[in-house]
């Protein structure tokens, strides 16, 4: 399923490929990961957990909301914001900055991974 394109949609599977098979130390390629944005996803996982009744597999999927770690303001000490949504916003394109968008995407759905 594609995020906004087939070029989005090979990235994203590429990456998640790479995440995987590095974090586990396995051979995950890309056409066996599946991954879809909003819309998408709540029919995708209904899908993957009717698939999973019927022919008793446990096939691993997770929902995870990860638009708001590219636009919404790191919290401080306090839970207050730490700065404003603009310069939130301007230091996703900085150098790292969508890395720590993507890897606090990640780790929740590895971490259901691992524990299964």
């Amino acid at each position: 399923m594609s995020w906004h394109g087939f070029r989005e949609d090979d990235l994203g599977r590429n990456m998640g490929a790479g995440v995987i098979s590095d974090t586990f130390k396995i051979n995950v390629t890309a056409d066996q990961i599946v991954i879809c944005t909003s819309m998408e996803a709540v029919p995708s996982g209904a899908m993957v957990q009717w698939w999973n009744g019927i022919y008793g597999t446990s096939i691993p999927f997770a929902y995870v909301g990860g638009a708001s770690n590219l636009d919404s303001a790191p919290l401080d000490a306090n839970g207050f914001p730490a700065m404003s949504g603009r310069e939130s916003i301007e230091s996703c394109f900085e150098a790292g900055g969508w890395e720590v968008a993507m890897l606090s995407e990640t780790v929740p759905v590895l971490k259901m991974m691992d524990l299964r």
